[in-house]
């Protein structure tokens, strides 16, 4: 015999989920995009690459296969709220590839079902926000990651540019010797943005040994992007990245910063996804043929060279040069 006190506890909590999932199925469908704040002029934002997350379903399987293709691959520890764990390839310039597995458990199910009906959106709040962002973002697709030395400052010309970002929002990982590492996380509030982070000393504690690779890389050179909406997309990018992209004869769009490219194209199909990674190296220009091509290793003397001696003029030159 159930308890009238039982009851009326089974009665409300039934209540409540029936409210809630009605909430989420309202919500899930909405596109969380903020809106773009019209601006008289741009402002540039400090930013620098931080770096490039690759999900992979087993970490010491990766670790091997990263390390198979001649990458020097260095254990990491606990990320992302203790949804993940991650391994590190470091690169001289302080940027680096991070290989990041989900470990399944409450927290992930839990996570992965807020997302699942929408229900972070009837909740808000900042901590909860991120939780989501770092679920929707990190889990579904590999991302790039931007680094600020004032991240107050680079929030203030995020806004300066018509973009809504979070708060400063507190981060803790893991490192490889269990060390407690902690930085700053700004989180746009567009699908399309990188998240922007203070530098979060990843690789202290590690020597150069850790930045030499067998395969010749020495620093992420390009990262090439799809979007479903190229033209919807450039007006939200160009405010984060606080200058308007150079548009090659292919239609995609380039922004250059540095010694980095950020290279975004058109893919109706597979819609945001990072497409591929072109690292420098002091070796030939090749492919690796794993994690499904997107490696790319390119010497950008050599490809000078092999550009010129490409060109009309230059094989106009070899035309008329007596043999």
């Amino acid at each position: 015999m159930v308890s009238p006190k039982l009851k009326k506890m089974l009665l409300l909590g039934l209540a409540i989920d029936v409210l809630v999932l009605a909430g989420g199925y309202l919500y899930a469908e909405l596109d969380f995009k903020a809106p773009l704040q019209p601006v008289a002029e741009l402002h540039p934002t400090p930013l620098r690459l931080g770096h490039v997350v690759f999900n992979v379903r087993d970490l010491p399987e990766a670790l091997q296969t990263y390390r198979e293709n001649g990458f020097t691959v260095s254990q990491g520890g606990a990320a992302g709220n203790g949804l993940s764990e991650s391994a590190f390839i470091y690169f001289g310039d302080n940027t680096y590839l991070e290989l990041r597995a989900y470990r399944a458990g409450p927290k992930l199910s839990a996570a992965r079902w807020l997302r699942q009906f929408g229900l972070y959106k009837l909740f808000g709040g900042q901590s909860l926000h991120k939780l989501m962002h770092e679920v929707d973002v990190y889990e579904d697709w590999e991302s790039v990651v931007f680094q600020a030395r004032d991240l107050t400052g680079c929030r203030r010309a995020l806004l300066e540019n018509g973009l809504l970002v979070s708060e400063l929002l507190p981060e803790e990982r893991r490192g490889a010797q269990g060390e407690l590492i902690t930085r700053n996380l700004l989180v746009p509030l567009h699908p399309l943005l990188p998240l922007v982070c203070s530098p979060d000393d990843a690789d202290k504690g590690f020597d150069a040994s850790a930045r030499s690779h067998a395969n010749g890389a020495t620093q992420i050179k390009e990262v090439v992007l799809t979007v479903s909406d190229l033209a919807a997309a450039e007006p939200q990018l160009k405010a984060f990245f606080g200058f308007p992209p150079q548009r090659d004869t292919e239609g995609k769009l380039r922004f250059n910063l540095g010694a980095l490219t950020m290279t975004y194209r058109q893919d109706e199909q597979r819609g945001l996804a990072l497409e591929q990674v072109v690292l420098e190296t002091a070796g030939a220009n090749r492919m690796l043929d794993f994690a499904h091509g997107r490696f790319k290793l390119e010497n950008t003397e050599l490809s000078r060279k092999e550009n010129r001696s490409k060109s009309p003029e230059r094989a106009r030159e070899q035309a008329e040069t007596p043999h």
